[in-house]
């Protein structure tokens, strides 16, 4: 939201003057200080960047006068965006003038940097002749610089994915364009018969409405690839643009880890050791589960831990060359479409 209150100092215009002493019971001296005239002006929605106010779509401006006048005077106002004038009016005004509001088409300008110009001109009201004849006034004026954005959505980048505090944290840079409703991080898989990435599920389930917080914990990373990408949704789309993909998708960014594995077997007699490595993400591990197969079999017995820190089974119903095998997987803590990670050994 845009939000520039505009209280200027005045300037004055004043005759030319020649020598003169006025007296007699008739003259009344006027030294009276000017009438104060100040200016609220403001424009939502907006996003102000660099002292660069961004603009999209078709904001409302609003503006109100505010002045210690006695009685009701003038006051001439001129708005321009560019060379193009949006807002031109007189009108009367007291103490204080009702708010008026017109809308911006900002799609009636290309894309690119305009100056926002604003002129407001009333007499003094001290009373004096220049005042009375018109040539003492009170000016505000003001100028800002604006940036016309009407392009389809886009999106930023990761800028990095670390292990951070038992978890994995996602960072991003900050959406600086005005058309914004919300991002969220989407994990992905790439789909080898459309050649293009596929939205697995969204990273803590969380549309983010603040365009500056720019980092998220992913609660069910716990090893292996992980294709993480910003999905940014704007405001409202652009109805004079061929552009039919509502959504700005940055680039993908890939992160890998390790995730558990089984690192070694000892058989003895008729019994089998597994061992396998830890979780590097505790904060994110829900539970190891082994399953037993034998061939192509469905599976014929299974162990499931739910402390992290075991990392070893015996089997005491084991059989050298029986085809036995066996799968380890690792899963996170909350549930989620393929966050859990696989591993197979054969003794």
């Amino acid at each position: 939201m845009i939000d520039i209150p505009v209280i200027l100092t005045a300037g004055f215009l004043f005759v030319s003057s020649c020598t003169y002493s006025p007296s007699g019971t008739n003259f009344m001296d006027v030294n009276q200080e000017p009438a104060s005239l100040s200016m609220d002006f403001n424009i939502s929605p907006q996003l102000e960047v660099d002292e660069t106010i961004k603009l999209f779509g078709q904001p409302i401006a609003e503006y109100q006068f505010t002045s210690d006048f006695n009685d009701m005077r003038p006051v001439d106002l001129e708005i321009s965006l560019g060379s193009q004038i949006l807002e031109q009016n007189r009108f009367w005004m007291g103490k204080i003038s009702q708010k008026k509001y017109f809308a911006i088409d900002t799609y009636g300008f290309p894309n690119g940097i305009y100056n926002l110009n604003i002129k407001a001109v009333s007499n003094s009201g001290t009373g004096s002749i220049a005042d009375l004849t018109g040539n003492e006034i009170i000016e505000i004026s003001g100028s800002w610089k604006i940036e016309i954005d009407n392009l389809g959505p886009t999106s930023p980048d990761i800028s990095a994915v670390v292990a951070d505090n038992r978890q994995l944290l996602i960072t991003w840079n900050p959406y600086l364009r005005p058309n914004f409703s919300s991002y969220y991080i989407s994990k992905n898989k790439f789909n080898e018969s459309t050649g293009q990435y596929q939205e697995v599920y969204r990273v803590a389930n969380q549309s983010i409405t603040d365009r500056y917080k720019t980092s998220l914990y992913d609660p069910v990373y716990i090893g292996g690839e992980a294709l993480y990408r910003v999905v940014t949704i704007p405001e409202v789309q652009n109805p004079y643009l061929n552009n039919h993909d509502f959504y700005g998708l940055g680039k993908i960014f890939t992160y890998n880890d390790e995730f558990p594995v089984f690192q070694a077997h000892v058989i003895t007699d008729s019994q089998l050791e597994l061992r396998w490595s830890i979780c590097k993400y505790p904060d994110n591990f829900g539970s190891y589960l082994v399953r037993k197969y034998q061939d192509d079999s469905d599976v014929i017995n299974y162990w499931s831990f739910t402390n992290i820190e075991d990392t070893s089974l015996i089997d005491t119903d084991f059989t050298p060359d029986s085809g036995y095998h066996y799968e380890l997987i690792t899963m996170p803590k909350l549930f989620s479409p393929s966050a859990s990670t696989y591993d197979t050994i054969i003794p």
